[in-house]
């Protein structure tokens, strides 16, 4: 399964927000198109936090919560209840006016990356592995051997990135990697060869990079 998402939706929002930003684009595009979920002036779809964490097993539920309010907050998505049970708290969502605007067209849309609607699909397009890796470059701490480490990004799966970006995120902050000057953080394709990002998180620090551009 292939996941994709716009890198500057990335560099402007955040990395799961882009990564919910291509699903909702292919989706209301699609519902726009067969003239579904129209309600007052717009079309929307819906999920729940719980269903995107199982679509995208790299975020947790709090992880898409997080991204939903941040693209709320800073203008992308507009949220709303449009079922039909007081009770069912299943989350509607739709593109603002002047989000919609500066979006691609339908014909250019990638296949979907997903499930919204209780459907899921593969995209076929990929994102573009020099501009991911920037932006982990631009994270990472210790800025030595920078082509090694572009050339062990490369062999990290895309769907792989955000978890990458969290972990970093943390480790970042940990006492092992600000003491001394940040004297023993290992160099970034040691790091990425050795899959550190799976290592627990530690003594950290929260530093939260999800609600905003790196």
């Amino acid at each position: 399964m292939n996941h994709s998402f716009d890198v500057e939706h990335a560099r402007s929002y955040g990395i799961p927000e882009a990564i919910l930003i291509a699903n909702l684009e292919f989706w209301l595009a699609k519902n726009k198109a067969n003239r579904k979920h129209f309600h007052d002036g717009r079309t929307w779809t819906y999920n729940s936090a719980k269903a995107y964490a199982e679509l995208f097993p790299y975020l947790s539920a709090h992880q898409i919560r997080r991204a939903i309010d941040s693209l709320e907050s800073q203008g992308v998505i507009l949220k709303a209840n449009y079922n039909g049970n007081a009770y069912d708290k299943t989350l509607w969502v739709a593109f603002t006016d002047s989000f919609a605007e500066a979006l691609r067209p339908l014909a250019n849309l990638p296949n979907g990356d997903g499930k919204t609607d209780k459907s899921l699909t593969n995209t076929d397009s990929k994102p573009d592995t020099s501009e991911s890796f920037g932006l982990f470059w631009q994270a990472y701490p210790k800025k030595k051997d920078k082509e090694t480490a572009r050339k062990a990004w490369g062999k990290v799966p895309a769907e792989l990135h955000p978890a990458v970006m969290d972990a970093l995120a943390k480790q970042s902050q940990s006492q092992d990697w600000v003491k001394e000057a940040g004297k023993y953080v290992p160099n970034a394709a040691t790091w990425i060869n050795g899959k550190r990002w799976e290592d627990e998180d530690g003594d950290t620090r929260t530093m939260d990079i999800w609600s905003g551009a790196m």
